[in-house]
C-alpha cells in the first residue's frame, strides 16, 4: 500500500503483510489435517510447529516495521492514529506464544491425535478472529487517513 494524499506519502505494504501473517491460521489447520488425515508422526508435527513459529515471528516483524513507518509519517503530519491496531497486533502475535506453549505441552504430555488436532483447530479459529480484528483496525487507519487529510 502506498499511502499518498495531499503531498503526504508513506510507502508501506502493510495490507499484504497482515494478509500474509493471517495465513498462519491456514497452516494451523493444515497441521490438524496432517495429524488426522495423513497420520504424520508426532515428531514431524513438532518440527512443523517449530518451523511455523520461527517463520511467523519473522513475518510479524515485517508488519511491525511497516506499522512503525506509518506511525512516524502520521506523527510528522500531525495525524492521530486512533483505534486498537497495536493491541490487536499484539493479540495476533500472542498466537506464536500460544503455539509455543502448545508445543511444549505436547512434547511433555501424552496427547491423542484428536486432542492435538483439536488444539490446532482451536488456535486456527481464535487466530481468524484476532486477524479479522487487526484487519478491521488497519482499514480504520486507512479510512481515517483519507478523511483527515482530504
Amino acid at each position: 500500500m502506498k499511502v499518498m494524499n495531499n503531498g503526504f506519502y508513506c510507502d508501506v505494504d502493510l495490507e499484504s503483510k497482515i494478509t500474509n501473517c493471517w495465513s498462519i491460521t491456514n497452516d494451523l489447520g493444515l497441521l490438524a489435517e496432517a495429524i488426522l488425515d495423513f497420520e504424520k508422526p508426532k515428531e514431524v508435527i513438532f518440527k512443523m510447529l517449530e518451523g511455523l513459529i520461527y517463520i511467523y515471528d519473522l513475518k510479524f516483524a515485517l508488519i511491525n516495521i511497516d506499522y512503525e513507518k506509518i506511525v512516524k509519517a502520521f506523527e510528522e503530519n500531525e495525524i492521530v492514529i486512533n483505534g486498537n491496531f497495536e493491541k490487536n497486533y499484539q493479540s495476533c502475535y500472542e498466537l506464536l506464544n500460544d503455539m509455543g506453549v502448545l508445543l511444549s505441552y505436547m512434547q511433555e504430555k501424552e496427547m491423542s491425535e484428536d486432542e492435538m488436532a483439536n488444539a490446532f483447530i482451536g488456535l486456527e479459529t481464535i487466530g481468524n478472529i484476532k486477524f479479522e480484528n487487526l484487519f478491521d483496525d488497519f482499514a480504520y487507519i486507512v479510512k481515517n487517513f483519507y478523511k483527515i487529510k482530504s
